[in-house]
């Protein structure tokens, strides 16, 4: 199997209680990638699904402590896919993206 890629996305503003850690891949194609955050320093096990197409989280963040403005929101998916995105592109299968 192949070693994942990845991102730092520590450069990325806190989202309320939530801290964004880093963006993860396993093939150069797939389009979607899994975003690892924090709340309140605590990893969470599961990461939420950013699909690349769509430039939009698949998995909501649902959190009963957490009430995020849907702007704030948007702010950091546009930010997040951003930075994967450039990321991606120095990889030559994704040079003419």
């Amino acid at each position: 199997m192949k070693k994942g890629l990845y991102v730092d996305l520590s450069g990325v503003n806190d989202l309320g209680k939530i801290r964004f850690i880093r963006a993860e891949w396993w093939r150069e194609e797939a389009r979607a990638v899994i975003v690892r955050y924090s709340v309140d320093g605590q990893p969470r096990r599961n990461g939420l699904r950013l699909d690349m197409d769509k430039k939009a989280f698949v998995d909501p963040l649902d959190d009963a402590e957490i009430e995020l403005s849907p702007d704030l929101v948007r702010q950091r998916t546009d930010e997040i896919w951003n930075i994967v995105a450039r990321a991606r592109a120095k990889d030559k299968a994704f040079a003419s993206v």
